[in-house]
């Protein structure tokens, strides 16, 4: 049984079609027409071998391809959630607009891309709780002053390590997202198309 678990609600963009996941309750098959409510997700995640004293947070994920390339944008659906959300909606429109961007995403082993929106403060570890082992996700988050757009590719427990660790970075897991953005142009340059390490 798993006591906590990170549920992701999927929108397949203008399909009308939501699905819901978890990297810690991996048989779950569940699609809805509308976002599933607690119940449903409780209900779901029990069934999928959620402890029934278990807890669950809930992410929000959009979808979008460009160029036959499958985006996700994923966002924690707190009490932040409109913050999230307004960077979710950013990111989306860089996808679709910043050829930059898309080419220095990093992509999973299926060739998509996952995007998980941040805010300043949240801590590394949270941001990425949704990543399963061996994946790798961009961090992203909007810089308070310029307004930019800043991204991180990050992946936890990898089978062959290249990148440097957050350790090396002077940075641990509960180090805010901030931090980590603030490095981005030294890490773009010194550390091309490797991923920093979350042990």
């Amino acid at each position: 049984m798993v006591n906590s678990a990170q549920m992701i609600i999927t929108r397949w963009g203008q399909a009308n079609a939501v699905s819901l996941s978890s990297p810690q309750l991996p048989g779950i098959v569940a699609a809805f027409d509308e976002d599933p409510t607690a119940v449903e997700i409780m209900s779901v995640a029990k069934s999928a071998g959620l402890a029934d004293d278990g807890e669950f947070d809930v992410h929000v994920e959009e979808t979008i391809c460009v160029e036959d390339v499958q985006y996700f944008v994923r966002a924690r659906n707190d009490y932040w959630a409109s913050l999230r959300m307004a960077v979710v909606d950013r990111i989306l429109q860089e996808i679709s607009t910043n050829k930059d961007l898309r080419e220095h995403a990093v992509r999973d082993d299926l060739d998509d891309v996952t995007f998980i929106a941040a805010l300043p403060t949240d801590t590394i570890a949270a941001t990425i709780a949704t990543a399963r082992a061996g994946q790798p996700v961009n961090i992203a988050a909007v810089e308070p002053v310029s307004e930019g757009l800043s991204c991180v590719a990050i992946i936890h427990d990898a089978a062959n390590p290249s990148g440097p660790s957050l350790g090396e970075l002077g940075l641990g897991p509960d180090s805010p997202v901030e931090k980590l953005l603030l490095m981005e142009p030294e890490l773009r340059h010194s550390h091309e198309h490797e991923l920093i390490q979350f042990c």
